[in-house]
């Protein structure tokens, strides 16, 4: 090692905050809308809160498909900007929505099979009221199961804009998710009960998505013709 490969350079230090600072903003609006539903949740009472959070939990698992998708996203539409392949580009958003449908489709026929099985690993059976928790927990999973592919979009057209350099959509669509998830937790239970809340996650995943995907294809005709300069 030598003294000069120690030395910091400026530009790509600044490039790096371009690119970090929106992406840990969004997360942080996501993280604030999600303690409001919170909030709304603590005034359902222990039954709710135990089955909703046992959904959660098992929902967290399922969601990591679409984590990944949106992560390999990045890096690829990153690597095929630099190399100017434009054509790969097109490929890998092809090839991104039919696995996100294909992975959509089994997931869901999966919970329906086996859902209440698995849900039961995250309540104590012994425990009172652990059959309508198991009710409440089924009943937020099949709603968040019928907005899946919406949350595999959003991962998709999120990841890919984050990649391609695109910030400032990504960034105002974790704005958007957050007010439409608090939105609906707010309002949603006073028109339809208690369940209203099961479709905050549901309600901004769609928002956040369509954002997304509408400025993609706004965007991306520019951003080839760019990279063939």
């Amino acid at each position: 090692l030598t003294k000069a490969e120690w030395k910091t350079d400026p530009v790509i230090l600044l490039h790096l905050c371009r690119l970090g600072i929106p992406t840990g903003l969004q997360m942080s609006m996501i993280t604030l809308g999600g303690m409001v539903l919170q909030s709304v949740l603590n005034g359902f009472g222990v039954v709710f809160v135990a089955g909703y959070t046992a959904a959660n939990k098992l929902y967290g698992i399922l969601e990591s498909a679409s984590v990944a998708f949106g992560y390999a996203m990045t890096a690829y539409m990153g690597q095929n900007r630099g190399a100017r392949n434009a054509a790969r580009i097109d490929a890998g958003i092809r090839a991104v929505l039919v696995l996100s449908a294909e992975f959509t489709a089994a997931i869901v026929t999966a919970m329906l099979v086996a859902g209440k099985p698995l849900l039961g690993l995250f309540l104590s059976t012994e425990e009172a009221g652990a059959a309508d928790a198991l009710a409440v927990a089924y009943q937020y999973l099949m709603v968040l199961m019928a907005f899946l592919f919406a949350l595999f979009m959003l991962q998709a057209y999120r990841s890919s804009l984050q990649g391609l350099g695109e910030m400032t959509v990504p960034t105002l669509s974790g704005f958007a998710e957050m007010l439409m998830r608090m939105g609906a937790a707010l309002m949603l239970p006073t028109f339809i009960g208690q369940s209203g809340v099961f479709f905050a996650e549901g309600a901004a995943w769609v928002c956040a998505a369509a954002l997304n995907l509408v400025w993609y294809y706004i965007r991306i005709g520019k951003i080839k013709r760019d990279m063939l300069k």
